[in-house]
């Protein structure tokens, strides 16, 4: 596949359309660009790697489609695990 997830991770129930968003734009594991991906619990399941900054913009804009929400905002500094952005599903 072309992003990681981390082990012993619960994976979310909204993964597949994760795996789609990631099959659409040919992301592989050598990007630059780090978007980690929270399951229900708040935990990083899966990460993904992006390249070129339109791509990057394509991606982050198909993850909110899909109702996940940048939990680290659009003007922040990379965290301190390394990721760029920090996607998760809305609170109900």
């Amino acid at each position: 596949m072309n992003s990681r997830y981390v082990k012993n991770a619960a994976i979310a129930s909204y993964d597949p359309q994760v795996s789609q968003v990631a099959k659409k734009y040919r992301l592989t594991d050598k990007g630059r660009m780090v978007l980690a991906i929270e399951n229900e619990t708040g935990q990083v399941y899966r990460v993904l790697f992006v390249d070129g900054a339109s791509r990057y913009l394509s991606v982050i804009e198909a993850l909110t489609t899909l109702g996940l929400a940048d939990r680290m905002g659009p003007y922040s500094d990379t965290s301190p695990e390394g990721y760029d952005n920090r996607f998760a599903a809305p609170a109900v």
